[in-house]
């Protein structure tokens, strides 16, 4: 079939060595000895948080919902509406809106997860979080690879949270971590600016060729009639031709 859209271009190595990562983040020595519904059920949660993570999700794709029926259809579960759904069922809602308890054995959705907006009474407004379900779910993840030392490509829209999450993260990785937010300002808001300058004075100084410079030949001998402009005798020009 067509290849889905991606948020960026990712090889098939690259897909498969995130899912690894994330089975290695999940199952940890700990839980050795989980059951074979368990390990399957995980399985498909990494699939989506992996192989499925750069799938687009937006206005004009669906690439998304297409990724949730291949997938449930070749898990060959049976899938159900609710909370709490075991390892041998699937949610008949995308499972991009769930995530799979391992310590309960149990399948949740990110918004079970969203708790209600704390504020200190000094809190600035430019640190202030409130709690979505896309943020609680960017938490997670970030804090699931994270926490097991392994890279993130941490990417999304203008005005999604991205540097505010990152700055909740910093307040509980261990001590010494670089905190990555002064290089995203650096980097990328410095250089949307520097490209706005330069389309607002392209804008200003650049347009189409006027009508004037433009070098006519005349269809036929005599005179070549311009509707927006007067009458050019082709006499004018040693060449034969008319000029405008």
């Amino acid at each position: 079939g067509k290849a889905l859209h991606l948020t960026i271009p990712q090889t098939n190595l690259n897909l498969v060595r995130q899912c690894c990562n994330m089975l290695e983040c999940l199952l940890t020595e700990e839980r050795r000895g989980l059951d074979a519904t368990v390990l399957e059920a995980t399985f498909v949660f990494c699939l989506v948080w992996s192989v499925g993570a750069a799938v687009i999700q937006k206005h004009g794709f669906n690439d998304r919902d297409l990724f949730d029926k291949f997938l449930k259809r070749v898990a060959g579960f049976m899938t159900f509406d609710g909370e709490g759904l075991t390892a041998t069922q699937l949610p008949k809602s995308s499972l991009y809106e769930y995530y799979f308890d391992i310590e309960r054995k149990k399948w949740f959705t990110w918004k079970s997860m969203v708790t209600p907006l704390e504020l200190e009474p000094d809190a600035k407004f430019a640190s202030i979080l409130v709690p979505t379900v896309d943020t609680v779910r960017s938490s997670w993840l970030l804090d699931c690879f994270c926490g097991a030392g392994k890279p993130v490509l941490f990417v999304g829209d203008s005005g999604t949270a991205k540097t505010l999450t990152i700055s909740k993260l910093m307040e509980v990785v261990p001590s010494g971590t670089q905190d990555p937010s002064p290089f995203i300002y650096n980097s990328t808001l410095y250089t949307m600016a520097g490209l706005a300058a330069v389309a607002a004075g392209a804008h200003y100084t650049m347009g189409p060729v006027h009508p004037k410079h433009f070098e006519v030949l005349p269809e036929e001998q005599g005179v070549v009639v311009d509707a927006e402009y007067s009458e050019v005798d082709q006499q004018d020009t040693p060449t034969g031709n008319t000029r405008r």
